[in-house]
């Protein structure tokens, strides 16, 4: 995933019949949806929403939001 200001890039990957990995676009509306998850799917907005954690134990968790 890349982050810059005002955009998200998210690169899915699948594993194909020749064996060899090549990235999968998400829908028109921008969402993923896994070929070996059934039902397994994700909007690439979300990867811009900033992680909060609400936990007892949020300060040993290094490198997230809380």
């Amino acid at each position: 995933m890349t982050r810059a200001p005002g955009r998200v890039r998210a690169d899915c990957y699948v594993f194909d019949a020749r064996g060899q990995y090549r990235i999968v676009p998400p829908d028109d509306d921008r969402i993923y949806r896994s070929t070996v998850l059934p039902g397994f799917w994700f909007d690439v907005a979300w990867c811009s929403v900033p992680i909060r954690i609400r936990s007892p134990h949020r300060g040993e968790l290094r490198g997230l939001n809380g």
